[in-house]
């Protein structure tokens, strides 16, 4: 921060994997060198619980604006949870942290609403769930 002349604003991706002591450093420049500071990030995690540094971010924001990007769950509805998927599985347990989606992971996630993420269906030709009278189809 001293190294430069002025700093007037900070964006910040990915927030919700930071540390919570890396959130304090953006409250203290915001509080102590008035920099402007937009962190973006997901919430909650796989199983829909909050990110360690998401929670501080809610606890020491100053403003909260939920952006809902156009994404959808299979049935249509607004997606509002990140499951994982092992091995074409709803996973439940694990460590908060897993790198997917690259090269041959085993490990991929898929956008749910409320409902399907906490009934574990994840949609038509996926073997979960698909076209029980719960969650009917993705038709």
């Amino acid at each position: 921060m001293t190294a430069h002349d002025r700093i007037d604003y900070l964006i910040c991706d990915e927030a919700c994997f930071y540390t919570v002591e890396q959130i304090e450093q953006l409250a203290d420049l915001v509080d102590s060198h008035g920099v402007d500071v937009y962190a973006f990030g997901l919430a909650s995690d796989f199983r829909s619980v909050m990110f360690p540094a998401a929670q501080r971010l809610f606890e020491l924001a100053d403003e909260v604006c939920r952006l809902q990007v156009e994404v959808l769950c299979w049935c249509g509805r607004p997606g509002q949870l990140n499951a994982r998927i092992v091995g074409g599985a709803m996973a439940r347990t694990g460590e908060q942290v897993v790198i997917g989606d690259t090269d041959d992971a085993p490990v991929r996630y898929q956008v749910l609403c409320r409902r399907h993420h906490r009934a574990g269906q994840l949609g038509e030709g996926t073997g979960m769930g698909a076209g029980t009278p719960e969650g009917g189809s993705a038709a």
